[in-house]
C-alpha cells in the first residue's frame, strides 16, 4: 500500500546478507535516473473533494463566481490528502494535473463558460483553492437550480461519488424604481434584488451581499421644471447596500434649490471606470459595481439582457391624487 502520488523505485536486499551460506548477500533496484524518474508508478490520486462556498451566504447567482477547495485523496479506509499532488515551486518534478470543475448532474442549462478550469499550478500540497468558478444560464429566465461541482483531472481522477459541494443558483436581476418628492429635502429610490421563479421576478430575501459603491450611480439629463435641459442644480447619489432583497438609494435635495429631474442608472459592469450599459441617451462617466450577473432587459433599446438599470428621479413634484384627498364619499 502507498498513500502518496508520484513515482518511485523499489530495492531489494537479502536479510541474512548470507546467500545459502556462502557469505554473500543479494541486492537489486530498479533504480532509474533523473528527478522524478522512478520506475514504478505513476501514482495518482484516489479521488477528490470539492468543497463549495456560495457567493451570497446561502446561494449563488448564475453568473457571479463562487469559492470552491478541491483537495486531492487517497484511497485509504480514512482518506487523506496527497501533499505530493503539487504544482508550486515547492516540488520537483510537479505531480499535479488540471483540472476541470462541472456541474453534476449535468443541468443541461448553461454551463461554466471556461471558468471552471483549473491550472494544475493552483494545487499546494494537494489543495487547490479558486475564487473563479462562475456557472452560467443560456437562458436569463431560468428557474432556480441547485448546482454540485464535480472536479475531474487530466487522469480521469474525479470526485464522483464522494464529498462533491453544491449551492443554490439564481438568476437575478437589479430593480430600480422611479421617485419623485420635495425639492427641500433627500429623495430615495427604492432598489430591489429578484430573481426568476420560473413564472416571475421576485423579491431575492435572500441577497444580503450585494453592494454599489456611490460612484457607480451615473447622473445624466437634468431637466428644469418646464422640461428644458439644465446644468443649473445637480443632486449627489450614496452608496447601496442590499439587505434582504432591498435597499434605498438617496439622492440630495438639488444645489442650489431648485426643482426639476435627472436620470440615475446604476452601472453594474466591472470595476474600471466605463460608461454604463444602460438605455438613457446619456452615459457620463462612472465606477462600476462589478455585478454583471444582475444586469437584466432594462428597457427597449436591446433584446439581449445585459442592461444596467436605470429611472428617474424628479424634486419638486405634488403626490399622486389619491395622497391629497381629504374626504372620499361614496354614493350608490
Amino acid at each position: 500500500v502507498w498513500s502518496e502520488v508520484g513515482r518511485g523505485d523499489l530495492s531489494a536486499t537479502l536479510s541474512s546478507a548470507n546467500y545459502l551460506g556462502s557469505g554473500l548477500s543479494a541486492t537489486g533496484t530498479t533504480a532509474s535516473t533523473g528527478a522524478g524518474a522512478g520506475a514504478v508508478g505513476r501514482f495518482t490520486p484516489h479521488h477528490f473533494d470539492v468543497v463549495v462556498t456560495p457567493a451570497c451566504s446561502i446561494f449563488t447567482y448564475a453568473a457571479q463566481p463562487f469559492s470552491a477547495r478541491i483537495t486531492a485523496k487517497n484511497g485509504l479506509a480514512t482518506p487523506g490528502t496527497t501533499v505530493n499532488y503539487d504544482g508550486t515551486a515547492a516540488t520537483t518534478p510537479n505531480f499535479s494535473q488540471a483540472v476541470i470543475l462541472s456541474d453534476a448532474p449535468a443541468l443541461g442549462l448553461g454551463s461554466f463558460t471556461g471558468t471552471g478550469a483549473l491550472a494544475a499550478s493552483l494545487f499546494n500540497a494537494g489543495v487547490a483553492n479558486t475564487l473563479t468558478p462562475a456557472y452560467s444560464f443560456t437562458a436569463k429566465l431560468t428557474a432556480a437550480q441547485t448546482l454540485v461541482a464535480r472536479a475531474i483531472d487530466a487522469d480521469s481522477i474525479s470526485s464522483a461519488g464522494y464529498v462533491e459541494g453544491s449551492t443554490a443558483l439564481r438568476s437575478g436581476r437589479l430593480r430600480l424604481s422611479n421617485a419623485f418628492g420635495s425639492e427641500k429635502s433627500p429623495l430615495a429610490l427604492a432598489v430591489q434584488a429578484q430573481y426568476w421563479s420560473g413564472n416571475a421576478w421576485v423579491l431575492n430575501s435572500a441577497d444580503n451581499c450585494s453592494v454599489m459603491p456611490a460612484a457607480a450611480v451615473a447622473r445624466s439629463g437634468y431637466v428644469d421644471n418646464k422640461g428644458a435641459p439644465t446644468a443649473a442644480w445637480n443632486t449627489t447619489a450614496n452608496g447601496i447596500v442590499v439587505a434582504g432583497g432591498n435597499a434605498t438609494l438617496t439622492l440630495s435635495a438639488p444645489s442650489p434649490l431648485l426643482t426639476g429631474s435627472v436620470n440615475l442608472a446604476l452601472n453594474l459592469g466591472s470595476a474600471a471606470a466605463a460608461a454604463d450599459q444602460s438605455c438613457l441617451a446619456v452615459h457620463p462617466a462612472s465606477t462600476g459595481a462589478a455585478l454583471p450577473w444582475l444586469r437584466s432587459q432594462n428597457g427597449g433599446c436591446s433584446t439581449a439582457w445585459d442592461r444596467d438599470p436605470s429611472a428617474r428621479a424628479t424634486f419638486g413634484i405634488f403626490s399622486p391624487e389619491t395622497r391629497k384627498i381629504l374626504h372620499v364619499r361614496r354614493i350608490f
